[in-house]
């Protein structure tokens, strides 16, 4: 004779399943939300430094120093991961299409912007933390490294490396290319740092303004040849005007102002704070 299910057994069995649909529901929740948490991070700006223009799409890149990744700005300020890999900590980016080039401390990075893809990772011989870059009308890298008081010059052509020491550079930082004079202008995270000019030409390094501010960052210009450039411990941006005779402050109470970036399209100086992990931009007249 069979035997009968002892009664309740019927109600237990059914229990034991609610529960376990119950604990396999929370936990897909509470993955969800680790999910979430985890993409939201990996699009929040953690020490922005540099900025570059990608004309292919209109959107701004955004090296995230501390995020490790380079995220994108649309129109809209929306942002979105561009890249994520193999960085350590990147710092300046600059944009010669098809090519993204990241300065990431003892490595260049060349990406092709249309795949998303590395294409190239250098190893610049001698580098200890690379920091900002600019590109000449001949298409040479420029990089300038903050602990190795250096200007790391790469030929992406002829896969070849040079390097440029002098006593003029301690702790050289911002660089941006002046193409009218074939020069390329520099400021170094020192006390009274002067802005230095490289002529792209013969390579020479002199004083072209000397300043009485402190720990420089950034440089940029506009296309009416105004320079700015920006001071931590100011906390401010000052702009040499076209008479190149005088300074002016531009800007006040700013945070850790990091690699300036002008963008002539709709003549705009934008400003990544590292500290406070923003973006603010100012209209130029």
């Amino acid at each position: 004779m069979a035997k009968r299910a002892a009664p309740g057994a019927s109600k237990d069995k059914s229990m034991k399943k609610n529960k376990i649909r119950l604990i396999v529901l929370a936990l897909l929740v509470v993955l969800t939300i680790v999910i979430i948490i985890l993409i939201g991070n990996r699009t929040r700006l953690k020490g922005p430094e540099s900025i570059a223009f990608n004309p292919s799409n209109g959107s701004f890149l955004i090296s995230n120093t501390l995020g490790k990744n380079i995220l994108s700005q649309d129109a809209s300020g929306k942002l979105t991961v561009f890249i994520d890999k193999a960085f350590k900590a990147p710092k300046g980016i600059t944009v010669d299409l098809p090519y993204l080039y990241v300065a990431d401390m003892d490595i260049l990075h060349i990406i092709d912007i249309p795949s998303v893809k590395i294409v190239s990772s250098v190893k610049i011989e001698g580098a200890q933390n690379l920091n900002d870059i600019a590109i000449d009308d001949k298409g040479l890298i420029y990089i300038t490294d903050t602990a190795a008081n250096s200007i790391f010059i790469y030929d992406s052509t002829r896969q070849s490396q040079a390097v440029l020491k002098n006593d003029l550079l301690i702790a050289p930082n911002g660089i941006v290319f002046d193409a009218p004079r074939k020069q390329m202008l520099i400021v170094c995270f020192t006390d009274k740092s002067p802005i230095l000019s490289l002529n792209t030409e013969t390579r020479k390094l002199d004083v072209f303004m000397n300043t009485v501010y402190n720990e420089l960052d950034g440089i940029a210009i506009d296309e009416l040849g105004r320079i700015y450039f920006s001071s931590w411990k100011e906390r401010a941006i000052f702009v040499i005007p076209q008479e190149q005779n005088r300074y002016e402050v531009f800007r006040r109470d700013l945070r850790s102002p990091a690699d300036i970036y002008y963008h002539q399209a709709d003549s705009k100086l934008m400003v990544p704070q590292w500290e406070k992990n923003k973006v603010i931009s100012f209209p130029l007249n």
